[in-house]
């Protein structure tokens, strides 16, 4: 049987993306974006929103990853995940979430690496730099 032509890919020229200023930003929207899924919505880029570089399971993906090299442990997930799902992070004044706090802040910090290397959050010597108000990374 003779085999059929692929088609070439046709590229299209996107629009810049814009990567997260840090690795509680990108949780953040990685959450958001977890629950909208659990209520049912299709994730679909709108025109209003700043395209971001990743999908929000490229950063599920790198949380899992450090997961299974030991770098963060199933206290660390749960605290992502606890305080992700309430879109805020622990707050130190209450006894109860005081705790988490450093878990929170270590587990951030833990994925700050993976996702500045896979240019999802901009790199630290970045950050402030701007210049006739657009961002150069």
């Amino acid at each position: 049987m003779p085999r059929r032509k692929r088609s070439p890919l046709h590229c299209h020229e996107e629009a810049p993306t814009e990567p997260f200023t840090d690795s509680a930003e990108a949780w953040f929207w990685f959450a958001r974006c977890q629950l909208l899924r659990r209520d049912g919505a299709r994730l679909e880029r709108s025109s209003g929103q700043a395209r971001r570089p990743c999908d929000p399971d490229d950063i599920y993906r790198i949380a899992l990853t450090l997961h299974r090299e030991g770098r963060l442990s199933d206290a660390h997930l749960r605290v992502l995940a606890r305080y992700g799902s309430m879109l805020r992070p622990p707050d130190e004044r209450l006894n109860e979430e005081a705790a988490h706090a450093p878990l929170w802040h270590a587990a951030l910090d833990r994925l700050s690496t993976p996702l500045v290397a896979k240019g999802i959050v901009c790199p630290a010597d970045y950050r402030d730099f701007d210049n006739d108000n657009h961002r150069h990374w």
